[in-house]
């Protein structure tokens, strides 16, 4: 349900299709998908999260559809952050942690900039 709800804006012709499409509104949208996410496990809300995130990366269609890979880079930073408090600061998947965290920020502040 989380994919579907942050997956790829659809084009105009799927939208008269679907007029009722959730993913047509953002504020809708992040309240259903932060619904979703609680009830699943932290790790499985990170996964699931960054597929979202690659996802829409890829996709030609969402390439100028900001908000939406704010609303997903946001949405993976929190879970990142989550986890961040119960991660072991000697445990080795923590530097990888702390790498992916500095990259999110870095795609965060692109996106900023490019849509100013």
């Amino acid at each position: 349900m989380i994919e579907f709800l942050l997956s790829p804006c659809v084009n105009r012709e799927e939208r008269e299709l679907q007029p009722d499409d959730i993913r047509r509104d953002l504020s809708s949208t992040e309240k259903a998908t932060r619904d979703c996410l609680i009830l699943l496990p932290g790790l499985s809300r990170t996964m699931v999260l960054r597929k979202c995130v690659i996802a829409l990366e890829k996709d030609a269609r969402c390439s100028k559809d900001y908000d939406r890979q704010t609303l997903a880079l946001n949405l993976y930073r929190e879970c990142l952050d989550s986890l961040q408090t119960i991660m072991n600061v000697n445990d080795g998947r923590a530097k990888a942690h702390q790498q992916e965290t500095n990259r999110i920020e870095r795609r965060q502040q692109a996106l900023v900039i490019i849509s100013s």
